[in-house]
């Protein structure tokens, strides 16, 4: 444990299998070399910063973080397994998908979509079908 924050960043990091399980403040591993978030703290008391990493899924994320965030430039393309409860902003901008942001809040105001009928809800806001998963796009009729 933690009292305070733990930053352990730029360390070129694979892994946070052997870091804290709870942090009261801010949880910091920004710009490493992290593929997974397998061994970050299930809870957070103040922000969580994953970003300039290589990390593709939010599997494994924080479940609640007191703070924001942030999980910019990385390689994520779908918003699946993000913190469900966050109490400062959601930042996921330079990624291969370009509405993160904007599926976060629109999960988070929609908890009970079907993934169809989320990826319709996605479609009907930003009008991109180019972003969508392949199998979601096939089951369009326009």
């Amino acid at each position: 444990m933690v009292n305070g924050s733990f930053n352990c960043s730029g360390n070129k990091l694979s892994s946070l299998i052997f870091s804290p399980k709870k942090v009261t403040e801010n949880y910091i591993c920004f710009d490493n070399h992290l593929a997974s978030l397998n061994g970050s703290p299930i809870e957070i008391g103040g922000g969580f910063f994953c970003g300039k990493n290589i990390l593709t899924s939010f599997k494994n994320s924080p479940k609640k973080v007191g703070g924001n965030f942030n999980a910019s430039d990385n390689q994520l393309t779908i918003v699946k397994y993000a913190p469900k409860e966050i109490s400062g902003r959601f930042y996921c901008s330079h990624n291969p998908n370009k509405h993160l942001e904007l599926e976060h809040k629109t999960q988070q105001k929609n908890p009970d979509l079907s993934d169809k009928d989320f990826y319709m809800k996605m479609y009907e806001i930003t009008e991109d079908i180019d972003y969508l998963p392949k199998e979601v796009q096939e089951t369009f009729i326009f």
